[in-house]
């Protein structure tokens, strides 16, 4: 195409044309930027620019998202799935004030949140908002008075019954023997609740029956993590559970492991009973894992040290 022709833009006619091909038109610089941007799509011979922005056209590049951080924070690793990541994590920032804790520094707060202070500030509005959260004159955050009054509710309305029988069942229903839920009352133990075995061969034992304070897998939990002393004690504080075939009777074998409560208090051991030909060491493990469960429903938990596993599992 000659100099001076027309370029195919509707109303543009070419006054000169440079040494790179660009055209200089006369014409609005809203329309020329429309122009510019269709003679730069496939097939256009022209690019055409003017005098108030003579640069190629440049297509649009959106800006890029900003990225997610690094690490997770602890209280999204416990988020529910399927749930509100804000309210999981108010949550969490109540979980984290321990026994004795009276009011912590908002770098605390952070530190055992793994948050960032930012949202924190946010989290802890909505909290103090709640009144399950209380800010000190000193800036520090304690928790706040609704926390007692959910606890008096809560307390008023427990039932243990309620809570250990669920557990009982899941794990005869797991193990098909007989599960019971044992506690001290003086010189002895007690048979608190129980759930037979659905097989004809089993021991007979009911709830509310007295047992020997020192014979008996039951027996033993109830005193290592009462703090006795022995060789048998300490090795039962550091497996867990106590794993014992004839020791309240020749024909009986036990699985116990402890029960905790709020504080880490020894609530009651946790018994699975069998006879003896029917014992196998995978026992250890469901009980283990029975007690555990059993401590998180009774919003307990187990002293630093306590393991929740066993090698031999």
């Amino acid at each position: 195409m000659r100099a001076g022709a027309w370029v195919p833009v509707t109303g543009a006619r070419v006054l000169q044309k440079n040494a790179t091909g660009h055209a200089r038109i006369r014409q609005s610089p809203e329309r020329v930027g429309r122009q510019a941007r269709a003679l730069t799509s496939p097939g256009a011979f022209y690019t055409v620019a003017h005098r108030f922005d003579p640069r190629p056209f440049q297509p649009y590049s959106p800006p890029a998202m900003p990225r997610k951080a690094a690490q997770v924070s602890e209280a999204d690793k416990h988020a529910a799935a399927g749930g509100a990541i804000a309210v999981d994590r108010a949550l969490f920032v109540l979980s984290v004030f321990r026994l004795g804790d009276g009011a912590l520094a908002l770098a605390e707060l952070a530190q055992r949140s793994g948050l960032y202070k930012s949202t924190l500030l946010r989290l802890l509005a909505s909290l103090e908002h709640a009144g399950l959260v209380q800010r000190h004159a000193d800036g520090r955050y304690g928790l706040g008075p609704e926390v007692a009054r959910l606890h008096a509710v809560y307390a008023a309305s427990f039932s243990l019954e309620a809570v250990v029988m669920p557990a009982l069942r899941e794990l005869v229903n797991a193990t098909r023997e007989s599960a019971a839920f044992h506690v001290e009352q003086g010189e002895h133990r007690l048979c608190l609740y129980r759930v037979d075995s659905p097989q004809p061969v089993r021991d007979h034992v009911r709830a509310g029956e007295l047992l020997p304070r020192d014979r008996g897998a039951g027996a033993r939990v109830l005193r290592a993590f009462a703090g006795e002393p022995g060789a048998l004690y300490d090795q039962i504080r550091q497996d867990g559970v106590a794993a014992l075939v004839g020791d309240r009777s020749p024909d009986l074998a036990g699985v116990s492991a402890p029960v905790f409560g709020p504080g880490g208090v020894l609530a009651g051991a946790l018994t699975l009973t069998c006879p003896a030909a029917r014992y196998r060491d995978g026992f250890r493990a469901d009980v283990l894992q029975a007690a555990r469960s059993l401590t998180h429903a009774l919003g307990g938990t187990a002293p630093s040290g306590t393991p929740v596993s066993t090698a031999a599992d």
